[in-house]
């Protein structure tokens, strides 16, 4: 995923001035992202008003004209929910009612799939405690994984978002712990293509066979592996969840061919 450095004024502005000590929030502002057709692991930096722990993209997914076949999918207790947008609603129907929110976290990381570049805008008030920490240090600092920023992280593989507007993140930043032996963590190209950075021998071992430690793009995000397994078995290649309309109309169109069955046996 491209991305454009179209970032509201005040979030800069307004940051400085906390940075030397002035309490001034919320901090609110927008990105703009150029999604490329195919595969983007995109995250937001931006949380709901009053609401910290919900990022905006709960309400954005649902509400935004996409163009059909778009689909994304959540990583949820180990497994992918996925969804599809066929021009007019979603596959799951829950997803077609104003009303319905999906459980995003500003650390959660989200795969969306679109037919065709898409330029994709985010707006709301700033994650600002992660933010801030990586202002006065530095994209490279680890931190102490907190409730806030979705840590502390099992022996598994975990969906992870950078949602800082202005740095990459490294495994430290992100995971709050230096990297172990066997740790991985995979991006995605467009295409589906995998690219998985292994940690082996105390090193960083990239997709191009160099020591290049991963560095996750701003308000992006990747997947890590922590169980050592290094993404074995593991594949971007989801299936929506059918919706309740096309499960009708395939039972209707299964009874009906099972009756002229039937009725040529007669």
């Amino acid at each position: 995923m491209s991305r454009t450095r179209n970032t509201l004024l005040s979030v800069y502005a307004i940051t400085t001035f906390q940075l030397l000590g002035q309490a001034i929030s919320p901090v609110v502002g927008y990105v703009t992202s150029d999604l490329e057709a195919g595969y983007n692991l995109i995250a937001s930096p931006f949380h709901q008003k009053d609401s910290p722990t919900a990022s905006v993209l709960e309400k954005q997914l649902l509400t935004e004209l996409w163009s059909a076949g778009t689909q994304f999918s959540l990583w949820k207790n180990g497994q992918f929910e996925t969804f599809q947008y066929d021009g007019s609603g979603w596959s799951d129907d829950e997803l077609n009612d104003p009303s319905h929110s999906l459980s995003i976290l500003p650390w959660e990381g989200v795969v969306l799939w679109v037919p065709e570049s898409f330029q994709f805008i985010t707006s709301g008030q700033l994650v600002i405690t992660d933010f801030l920490s990586d202002l006065k240090n530095s994209s490279t600092t680890a931190v102490q994984p907190t409730q806030s920023r979705g840590g502390p992280y099992s022996n598994d593989i975990h969906f992870v978002a950078n949602p800082n507007p202005i740095f990459g993140a490294d495994f430290s930043t992100l995971i709050g712990r230096s990297p172990s032996e066997g740790d991985a963590v995979l991006q995605v190209e467009p295409s589906g293509s995998h690219l998985v950075s292994r940690f082996e021998n105390g090193v960083w071992i990239d997709p191009h066979g160099t020591n290049e430690a991963p560095v996750i793009p701003e308000y992006s995000s990747a997947f890590f592996d922590l169980s050592g397994n290094q993404f074995e078995g593991f594949s971007l290649q989801v299936v929506p969840e059918p919706s309740s309309i096309f499960l009708l109309l395939s039972s209707s169109f299964l009874l009906a061919k099972r009756r002229r069955a039937e009725s040529k046996d007669f």
